[in-house]
């Protein structure tokens, strides 16, 4: 596929770490030499977990000293793979003029060409071909099998094709400038993608006043405490719209939860924030499926900022990646970045302390036989094609108390977690259904969530899994919209609501 002419128009967002291929069946001239083919055979292949990215990051080319913005033109949505986040090679192709694509259906190999040069990706190994011999890289092509798109490293791409690759922190804008590269690649793609809660304050305060007080108007429906009247769920606006929603939209139930628009068709309902404890008691008798009783762990977490072994990884990350990436602080409530689960397991000495932790609370193996056996996996359309499910021979572990649930937001689109968290998170429901963290946008399902289940790999390279109690919340999986990209979203984040009718970016100047 040869880009032609470019359209520099603007709709979506765009990152550093990787990018979204779509797995484009064409035959054409671009095929990875024999030789590239032959030693990417004796590579054995790897999976890594892909996730929905959350946040904002814009994308430029610079050409001839001026910079046009691409990200908003792009179709095909963000992802994340290994905290790095992700966009179409479709888009990538619509932004680079003179770019080329194939894809290599019987060798399963990516071809991207660029101004004379052709780099190549196996699907699933390490590994890819530069010019005239194999490099080692760290994130390899992977498939969401969701969309059938495939994950590459845009820096790696970028850098190995010529181009120079510039961040701007400050305001999250990644610049490509074609020919000021240095045409050699990078095996480790920096910066990492901010997978975790935004915590700067709100840019757009409530200034209305609250003539309803958040509460129900007339007619059913639910006015917001800045005054704006939300639509009724089967009339919502016919293009992709938002709410900024405060504090005052929830009501606290007392009971380690909130509830966003109580008593509307609006309702949602989230656990409130956990509180820090310096320790936690384990529970010898826990059960996966069902009520485990009265339980104080629920709602608290060991490992948060202050506890020596997270401060200890956070700065690790810090001194890795350098302060500019990570060391981000919302000032006046000295909230640090939350490092994640690839840090704990780089972290000199920091995973050995992670599993001491775990060490007593292994779950005894008839509750999970139990869970395996009468635990009901609801599975979505996409999800036969899942790299991991729970398995009797996996290891489980109570989790609760040790590890920040951290739900950031909570909807039809699926909710964020953990530290730890990725896309093969599981949530089990009170009537002992277990649920993907992607649901089929198709049904209609009320949802009540009374665990979290977060995969982990040991040193040793076994899955297990982490179970985490939680103060069980509800919201409704549904999509007014009917089709395969709508949502609706309560963002705990940066406190919005968002109708989001395409699966695209929402823009804040789109907002009501």
């Amino acid at each position: 596929m040869t880009n032609k002419k470019k359209n520099t128009k603007t709709t979506k967002k765009t990152a550093i770490g990787l990018l979204v291929l779509g797995q484009i069946m064409t035959t054409g001239a671009l095929a990875a030499p024999q030789e590239a083919i032959s030693a990417f055979k004796d590579v054995k292949e790897i999976r890594q977990d892909i996730g929905h990215f959350k946040g904002e990051i814009k994308l430029f080319i610079e050409k001839d000293g001026k910079k046009t913005r691409v990200d908003q033109n792009m179709k095909d949505g963000l992802r994340v793979v290994e905290g790095r986040t992700c966009v179409g090679v479709r888009d990538l192709v619509n932004a680079i003029e003179g770019a080329e694509v194939e894809w290599d259906q019987v060798s399963k190999v990516v071809d991207i060409t660029y101004d004379g040069k052709t780099i190549s990706y196996p699907l699933g190994k390490p590994v890819m071909w530069d010019g005239d011999k194999m490099v080692t890289i760290d994130v390899p092509a992977q498939v969401d099998p969701s969309i059938s798109r495939t994950f590459l490293p845009i820096r790696n791409i970028a850098e190995t094709l010529g181009f120079k690759v510039d961040w701007n922190q400050k305001t999250k804008e990644v610049t490509l400038t074609p020919g000021a590269g240095t045409g050699q690649t990078t095996t480790t793609q920096q910066p990492k993608a901010n997978t975790k809660p935004n915590t700067k304050p709100n840019t757009k305060p409530n200034t209305k006043p609250n003539t309803n007080k958040g509460g129900v108007a007339k007619g059913g429906t639910y006015t917001l405490a800045n005054g704006k009247t939300l639509p009724k769920i089967n009339n919502l606006p016919k293009e992709s719209t938002g709410y900024f929603i405060s504090k005052a939209d929830f009501t606290d139930n007392g009971d380690g939860t909130m509830t966003f628009a109580k008593g509307t068709e609006w309702e949602a309902t989230a656990p409130k924030p956990s509180v820090r404890v310096d320790s936690s008691p384990a529970k010898p008798d826990f059960k996966i499926l069902g009520d485990n009783g009265p339980d104080n762990r629920i709602g608290t977490a060991v490992l948060m900022q202050e506890n020596p072994l997270w401060e200890k990884v956070w700065q690790f990350v810090v001194d890795r990646y350098g302060a500019d990436d990570y060391q981000w602080v919302d000032k006046a409530k000295g909230i640090k970045n939350q490092p994640d689960f690839e840090h704990f397991t780089r972290c000199p000495g920091a995973f050995e302390e992670f599993e001491a932790l775990l060490a007593p609370r292994k779950i005894k193996q008839q509750y999970v036989d139990y869970f395996i056996k009468n635990g009901k996996h609801m599975k979505y359309k996409g999800e036969p094609y899942a790299t991991r499910q729970p398995l009797a021979d996996d290891d489980f572990y109570d989790a609760t108390g040790i590890i920040d649930p951290n739900v950031t937001y909570v909807g039809t689109d699926s909710f964020g977690t953990s530290p730890l968290a990725n896309s093969d998170t599981y949530i089990i429901t009170t009537n002992n259904e277990y649920y993907r963290t992607i649901f089929d946008k198709n049904k209609n399902t009320n949802i009540e969530v009374d665990k979290i289940l977060v995969p982990y790999k040991s040193k040793t390279g076994k899955i297990s899994w982490l179970v985490i109690d939680v103060p069980n919340f509800r919201f409704k999986v549904s999509n007014p919209y009917n089709n395969e990209f709508g949502l609706i979203m309560v963002d705990l984040e940066n406190m919005k609501l968002i109708l989001n009718k395409e699966g695209k970016y929402v823009d804040e100047s789109k907002f009501k």
